[in-house]
């Protein structure tokens, strides 16, 4: 465990790291991480101590992004796989986590982003490019309803030449 660096540490973690931080109501800070050997999740309870890592991720991956419910009961981690976009949801404030779920294939996956589609039931929309980050790409979507992601969908004409991706509001 790990003491609380205060909370100015917590408003600059938030601000430079908004889409891999997130504050449930309760106000737990849950995070994710990826890197060349392991991709987790870290909490940090309202008592203002982490709680050891949860390896979520066994090898290489990159570009990680977290989103949750208002409460933080409802959480999900996605990062680039090999030329995956995984995705796992916890519907428990991060204790168990489902097991990892493909989004999206293909050879370059860039700045995969997350939303929560609040409701009774947590929905999710994930957005991210497919293609090279140096001159155009394809943006491309999928929601995520009952436990499973639909058929990725196009939402431009290949002609981005941004390499991100913003679905905007809150989680």
């Amino acid at each position: 465990e790990v003491e609380h660096p205060g909370p100015a540490g917590d408003v600059n973690l938030a601000f430079n790291n908004a889409q891999i931080v997130h504050r449930g109501t309760d106000g737990a800070l849950h995070v994710v991480f990826a890197g060349r050997r392991s991709a987790g999740y870290l909490r940090r309870g309202a008592d203002g101590r982490w709680r050891e890592a949860v390896d979520l991720v066994v090898g290489s991956a990159r570009a990680p992004t977290l989103v949750g419910d208002e409460s933080g009961r409802f959480l999900a981690a996605a990062w680039v796989v090999g030329g995956r976009l995984e995705c796992r949801v916890s519907q428990d404030g991060g204790t168990t986590w489902a097991t990892a779920a493909t989004v999206a294939e293909a050879d370059r996956i860039v700045a995969p982003s997350l939303r929560c589609v609040p409701g009774p039931e947590p929905g999710l929309v994930a957005a991210w490019h497919e293609g090279d980050d140096k001159r155009t790409s394809d943006v491309r979507a999928s929601t995520w309803q009952d436990g499973a992601w639909s058929k990725p969908v196009g939402l431009d004409d290949g002609k981005a030449s941004s390499c991100f991706v913003s679905l905007g509001g809150r989680g």
